[in-house]
């Protein structure tokens, strides 16, 4: 009796035409393909008993090649797998494909198993990682920072994603301590710049003949007061951050406190004196006594020339 086989998978009449067929040399007997469709299904391929088990061997091979891909590739993961001999695999038809897959039974579940678990790992660990990589971007030039960034290049360069026991998880740790410590450092500093500014601003001849709904209202605008009625609560509270909140908190600077309370001040002298006017000193290079004389006496000119038109000067 001869066999033969097809590669088109919907053989209804009207595509008997159009298909090609062959004869079989490769006999698969019924333990065969019990084997081969255990395979398949092991890999989560539903099989059904009497179907033709060829068509699930691409689905089988698709999900070898998936896998292969999602765990190798840029640093830190593996390496590119070669996957040539899934190709040569897939090249095949019908039972001679079957036979293949046969004979390599046990290699391509190892593979499935190995990879599929790999997989996993490469899910869990490498959100981890770019989270890891933010930071140490974040991370200052300092010694203690030092180590931890030679850690996780070597994570890198080495491909050290799927080590065990794992690498990423303790430097994350180690590196989110650290820059909590200077959060919190950043943080203090900025809140006693803060407090300084705020004393000097309520001391303020021009901010204390405000209203102190017009106090509230230009200090909200310039995000000084963070409550209506509570200046102070414009203060950066120091907490725990998460891991993936701290790129953001990284950057309180303390020039940018002083151009908020700048414009708060600036706004106070035009609300309580309307005819005040601001006047930007003029920048120039100055190399001897002379020169210095002779900016300090334009200068004075032109303020004196400035204040006879206006009730207050304001100096940028």
């Amino acid at each position: 009796m001869q066999h033969i086989s097809t590669s088109e998978t919907d053989l209804k009449v009207a595509k008997i035409n159009q298909a090609t067929f062959k004869k079989e040399v490769h006999i698969l007997g019924a333990k065969d393909k019990i084997a081969i469709r255990k395979l398949f299904q092991d890999a989560g391929i539903t099989c059904p008993p009497n179907n033709d088990i060829f068509p699930y061997s691409n689905d089988f091979l698709n999900k070898l090649k998936t896998l292969a891909t999602n765990i190798s590739g840029d640093a830190p993961r593996l390496e590119v797998i070669n996957i040539d001999f899934i190709r040569e695999i897939e090249n095949k038809e019908g039972n001679e494909r079957l036979l293949d897959i046969l004979l390599q039974k046990d290699v391509l579940h190892s593979r499935f198993i190995d990879w599929t678990a790999k997989a996993k790992l490469v899910s869990a660990r490498e959100p981890q990682w770019t989270l890891l990589a933010d930071l140490i971007n974040h991370a200052p030039d300092e010694p203690e920072m030092e180590q931890l960034k030679r850690e996780t290049a070597a994570i890198r360069d080495n491909r050290l994603l799927l080590q065990e026991p794992d690498l990423i998880q303790p430097i994350l740790t180690a590196i989110t301590d650290k820059l909590l410590a200077i959060l919190n450092k950043r943080k203090v500093q900025y809140n006693a710049v803060y407090d300084m500014h705020m004393v000097d601003l309520q001391d303020n001849i021009y901010f204390k003949k405000l209203t102190p709904e017009q106090k509230t209202q230009h200090l909200c605008q310039i995000s000084i007061a963070g409550k209506a009625g509570d200046p102070n609560s414009g203060r950066p509270c120091i907490a725990q951050p998460t891991e993936q909140g701290f790129a953001g908190q990284l950057g309180y600077q303390n020039c940018s406190i002083a151009g908020q309370f700048q414009s708060a001040f600036e706004d106070a002298v035009l609300l309580s004196a309307p005819q005040a006017k601001t006047y930007s000193l003029p920048r120039k290079t100055i190399s001897n006594q002379a020169e210095i004389d002779n900016y300090v006496t334009a200068l004075k000119t032109e303020l004196e020339a400035l204040l006879k038109e206006s009730s207050s000067i304001i100096l940028k």
